[in-house]
């Protein structure tokens, strides 16, 4: 059974995101840090099949990913959401994280990641991306 956490942060829901990663702490701080910002709705995964099977019953309007996890890789969690046609986040703004710059620069960004982020993430780029990603999401001339 995947256990997915979720938390519920601002009123209105009006965005959704999940965060996947194996260490416990990262997700602490992402979630501390976006709680600052209204109208987020949070799921979050410890795993990439958590992150799954999450994706086969909600859409995300943005995942974020670590790329290292012990079960698959956050590269692989795209790859398989990108293949699975039953999957309701199929086309979801992809974004992964690493500490390794070296792990990251061998990700093929083919394969549809909106960013990729070297940690420790500057929490102020993040809150950035984010907004970024959803007014790029809601414009209709994209």
């Amino acid at each position: 059974m995947h256990q997915i956490r979720t938390e519920t942060i601002g009123h209105d829901h009006e965005k959704r995101i999940l965060l996947v990663d194996d260490d416990r702490s990262m997700l602490l701080l992402l979630t501390q840090v976006l709680r600052k910002q209204r109208n987020l709705y949070l799921d979050v995964a410890q795993s990439g099949e958590s992150a799954i099977a999450a994706c086969s019953l909600v859409h995300y309007d943005l995942i974020i990913s670590d790329l290292m996890m012990d079960d698959m890789n956050g590269d692989e969690v795209l790859r398989t959401l990108r293949s699975d046609e039953s999957s309701r986040s199929k086309n979801s703004p992809f974004v992964l994280q690493s500490a390794s710059k070296n792990a990251l620069s061998q990700v093929d960004p083919a394969i549809g990641v909106r960013a990729m982020l070297e940690k420790p993430v500057d929490l102020v780029q993040l809150e950035e991306l984010i907004e970024k990603t959803f007014q790029l999401d809601s414009d209709p001339s994209n």
